[in-house]
């Protein structure tokens, strides 16, 4: 798998009305723009980020410093979030506005500890739901 499958992945399972973004203008900004179908207003940012395994020590999963900075900024604002894939092991959302602690490349643990939600394994559709709804209704979740 790759960061394109992931989108591929999310994109036929996640119940969200979905916009993939290539932006070359705003460095940082993130890869995917979310509204949801069935509650107005509830929209956001989302940063994709694959890895095949997790790290052997300090985890790095490629979020860039603009990217991480963006994130954090917006979160002031709206909905940012940055969602990690591993393999198909573990899957993780994080609020944007703690982007910078994930650039800081922390333990395993603590990257799992920061996981606003998490599954391990293949996530089924119940799990789809429960992510759209945690990535829609964030604030109440934190």
């Amino acid at each position: 798998m790759s960061e394109q499958n992931f989108w591929v992945l999310l994109r036929k399972n996640l119940p969200l009305k979905l916009y993939r973004v290539e932006n070359k203008v705003s460095r940082g900004m993130p890869d995917v723009h979310f509204a949801s179908k069935e509650k107005l207003g509830m929209s956001g940012w989302v940063e994709l980020k694959y890895l095949p395994e997790f790290p052997k020590r300090q985890m790095t999963v490629g979020l860039k410093k603009h990217q991480a900075m963006w994130l954090k900024e917006y979160a002031n604002y709206g909905q940012s979030w940055l969602l990690v894939r591993i393999g198909s092991s573990w899957t993780g959302l994080f609020f944007g506005s703690i982007a910078e602690e994930i650039f800081a490349r922390p333990t395993k643990e603590k990257f799992c500890n920061l996981a606003t939600w998490s599954k391990r394994g293949n996530l089924t559709k119940d799990d789809w739901k429960k992510l759209s709804e945690v990535m829609c209704l964030g604030c109440e979740f934190g």
